[in-house]
């Protein structure tokens, strides 16, 4: 019998799931969610800000009608969260089939997401940012980023 090339996988004793999990979830989401996932999390202007996956159609129907956009929630304590009305980032178009996967950190007093980028010829990555003069959620979608996979926008208020 082979060895294994690791002993037993536990989690740390540092980090834990909170007792309330999943703190988030689709029927959280204002617009017609299936999933809900993989976000990025980092506080800001003394909130929480979280940018997740939404991938969009229906669990109850069990079907997803493959348009996946990136939402934005805000808490004061990382555990309840106020979703924002509609989608915050999405691009697709031209060569460019769909964002995911956010990533936050804030540095300088701005706050930066950097994501993965499906587009026809492969994954690329891209980046944003939001101007920390801006009251966190928009109020209205963010402007569609130029089709080069990478964007500097700001969101819209």
């Amino acid at each position: 019998m082979p060895q294994p090339i690791i002993g037993p996988l536990k989690s740390s004793t540092i980090v834990r799931r909170h007792p309330d999990n999943p703190v988030l979830a689709a029927a959280d989401v204002p617009y017609p969610t299936a999933l809900v996932f993989n976000a990025g999390v980092a506080k800001y202007q003394g909130r929480y800000v979280c940018v997740f996956r939404s991938d969009h159609g229906s669990l109850k129907d069990e079907r997803l009608d493959g348009r996946t956009t990136l939402g934005l929630a805000t808490s004061r304590d990382g555990v309840r969260w106020e979703v924002s009305p509609r989608p915050c980032f999405e691009m697709t178009g031209g060569e460019i089939l769909r964002a995911y996967d956010p990533r936050l950190t804030v540095m300088d007093g701005r706050c930066y997401m950097c994501f993965a980028v499906d587009t026809r010829h492969g994954l690329r990555g891209g980046s944003w940012a939001c101007r920390a003069s801006r009251s966190l959620p928009p109020k209205r979608r963010t402007k569609r980023p130029a089709a080069t996979g990478t964007t500097s926008s700001s969101p819209a208020g």
